[in-house]
């Protein structure tokens, strides 16, 4: 009995509704799903359905992290100091890297600044830079594999750089 309840609902499921129009004594036209005195059924297409994707939820699951082969670096840069004045008329910098544990062969540190980087890569955890524009910058240090990928990276450092300016008049003579 049940099986037959079923079936009949799949098969007006799947069969169109009838559909109604009349006009009214005012002209105005009216639709229903009911037959109406005066009214004539309007011939109705099935409209087809479409299923929607299934999402992919995988993007959800947390991912399992790789295990890390060999030593984790740590990599952070000691001098100059967060929100250090580094005052140096020629724009002379000296960035000195703490890491631990110490660089291996074939390993090298790039130092970024202001977001690029900055000349090559070295291989000495003190990295000297010349002719530093005045003004704010922000620097960081990544350490770089033999397969040129990032092992480390430090966290920024916010310095900025006072420079003399020829525009600045300087007293002499004691006037």
């Amino acid at each position: 009995m049940l099986l037959l309840l079923f079936a009949a609902l799949a098969v007006s499921a799947a069969e169109p509704a009838k559909v109604y129009t009349w006009k009214d004594e005012k002209g105005v036209v009216h639709y229903s799903d009911k037959p109406h005195a005066n009214a004539t059924e309007l011939a109705v297409e099935h409209s087809p359905s479409y299923a929607i994707p299934k999402a992919d939820t995988n993007i959800l699951k947390p991912q399992e992290q790789p295990v890390a082969s060999g030593p984790r670096w740590q990599l952070s840069i000691t001098s100059p100091a967060q929100e250090e004045t580094v005052r140096e008329n020629e724009g002379k910098l000296t960035v000195v890297v703490d890491l631990s544990p110490q660089m291996i062969r074939g390993q090298r540190l790039q130092l970024f600044m202001d977001g690029q980087p900055f000349g090559p890569a070295r291989t000495v955890p003190v990295i000297e830079v010349d002719n530093v524009d005045r003004g704010e910058h922000q620097i960081k240090v990544q350490l770089i594999n033999r397969d040129n990928k990032i092992a480390a990276e430090s966290p920024s450092r916010l310095f900025y750089m006072q420079r003399a300016s020829i525009f600045s008049p300087t007293r002499s003579g004691g006037n």
